[in-house]
């Protein structure tokens, strides 16, 4: 059996052969699932992936606040330009493309790079193993690796949502307000 998915069946047809067929000697042998025998190991599979989201979650939420917080200070210390620019007759939303472009760029080179630094983690990893575990423990000697490239490829797109979102919450929020109090009255 190579999906554990199929578990529940394989389990379900093997009870039916076995479990109502005596052996040669006449006794009636059982045939039982993993799952019933040890439950409380994917009892504990389950914890352990409910705290993947949640850390998923958190990281994601840290990084929408580093994207808003790093904007924020990019436009206070262009407060000037901004000025510069509605006093040219630039409107709202040409000053927030602007921000919205520098955000798309500055999101996207994180995740490229992160991107880039992962899978060489990754790959090595898989091939060199040198991140350890306790074998009694955990019952493998190292950090095991399934590498999914459907997966890999299908993060940057919430990232980089969360990275324009934050760049219009932002712009909308803040530097349009301020931009006219900034601009010194022409005497």
């Amino acid at each position: 059996m190579r999906d554990f998915r199929q578990v529940d069946a394989v389990v379900s047809q093997l009870v039916e052969k076995v479990n109502h067929t005596p052996d040669r000697i006449g006794a009636m042998r059982g045939a039982f699932s993993i799952r019933d025998i040890a439950p409380h190991i994917f009892a504990w599979l389950d914890v352990l992936d409910m705290n993947v989201v949640m850390i998923l979650i958190l990281m994601m939420a840290i990084g929408g606040f580093t994207v808003i917080s790093g904007l924020l200070i990019v436009m206070l210390e262009r407060i000037n330009m901004i000025g510069i620019l509605k006093a040219l007759g630039a409107t709202n939303m040409q000053v927030r493309r602007i921000f919205q472009h520098f955000a798309v760029m500055l999101v996207g080179k994180a995740i490229i790079i992160g991107d880039m630094i992962a899978l060489v983690l990754c790959f090595a990893q898989k091939q060199f193993n040198f991140i350890k575990l306790d074998a009694d423990t955990y019952y493998i000697d190292s950090v095991p690796i399934e590498f999914n490239w459907l997966f890999f490829l299908s993060i940057p797109s919430p990232s980089n949502s969360i990275g324009f979102s934050s760049c219009s919450s932002t712009s909308e929020c803040y530097s349009f307000q301020h931009s006219s109090s900034s601009v010194p009255a022409s005497s």
